[in-house]
């Protein structure tokens, strides 16, 4: 057995177990409406998931981590050109 027959298994099994579940609805959008149906409850959680403490706190932290070396470029890069940033 190689290496991609343990990888692809396992996710085959998992996508043929979410694509027996959708069925051609022959109309526009039809099958993004049913999955949506399908997957209804999960995204609900999903989102009230999202809203946990952890969670934010870590969105905030990330947001923070990530602004930070660009207003820091920003600000080196306005005092080396004399401030002639456009």
């Amino acid at each position: 057995m190689h290496i991609g027959a343990c990888i692809c298994a396992p996710i085959a099994s998992v996508v043929g177990l979410l694509l027996r579940h959708v069925v051609c609805a022959c109309r526009l959008f039809g099958g993004l409406i049913q999955d949506i149906k399908l997957k209804a409850k999960w995204y609900v959680s999903d989102y009230k998931d999202g809203l946990h403490v952890q969670c934010i706190a870590a969105f905030f932290f990330m947001y923070f981590a990530c602004l930070t070396p660009i207003v820091t470029f920003g600000g080196l890069l306005g005092a080396a050109t004399d401030d002639y940033i456009v």
